[in-house]
């Protein structure tokens, strides 16, 4: 094994997915204690921020876009769509909040993004699985909420107030909104 993990491309493989969780681990895992003077964290590092990032919103919406064909809406396996949602999201919740949240951005988007990450993950046991269409609709809401009490969470531990979930939630639902309109064949 101590021969294999020393080959050149997978210690370079092994370096770099250590600095992408290194970098990132505040907003996989944070505490109260991340944000004060005498923690312990690595400096801020944009490119793996933004990797982080990007891992998230390709890899949510890879599996939204299967999930979603579950809930029997009429909605096909669209990748594109759900890309589009969970970049949307993150170019929302910019716009909205950069004047609040200031040099919190990132750490805003990287625990946000980690919100988006736990849901995902909570649908991927519902894919192995074959239900009604009702089933996976309330286990879609009870995925949701988890998701929504996190992003309060995560925002308490940021010292933020309630309008970046508030702003989050807004966008969810103008989101959801135009899936269906455009689903069902309402011209907005």
């Amino acid at each position: 094994m101590a021969k294999i993990a020393r080959t050149e491309p997978l210690y370079w493989f092994f370096q770099k997915l250590y600095s992408f969780v290194s970098y990132n681990r505040k907003q996989i895992i944070p505490s109260s204690k991340d944000y004060t003077e005498q923690s312990c964290v690595p400096d801020f590092n944009l490119k793996y921020r933004i990797a982080y990032i990007g891992f998230v919103v390709i890899f949510s919406a890879y599996i939204l876009s299967i999930f979603s064909g579950k809930l029997n809406l009429n909605l096909e396996r669209n990748f594109v769509r759900e890309f589009a949602v969970c970049f949307g999201q993150i170019l929302w919740q910019t716009i909205f909040l950069k004047a609040y949240l200031k040099d919190k951005i990132w750490d805003y988007l990287g625990n946000m993004m980690t919100v988006s990450l736990i849901g995902t993950l909570l649908l991927i046991p519902a894919l192995m699985t074959s239900f009604t269409p009702v089933f996976y609709m309330i286990y879609f809401g009870i995925v949701v909420v988890i998701m929504f009490l996190e992003h309060i969470r995560r925002c308490r531990i940021l010292r933020l107030n309630y309008l970046p979930t508030i702003s989050w939630i807004l966008f969810r639902l103008i989101a959801l909104t135009i899936i269906i309109l455009t689903t069902f064949g309402i011209k907005i």
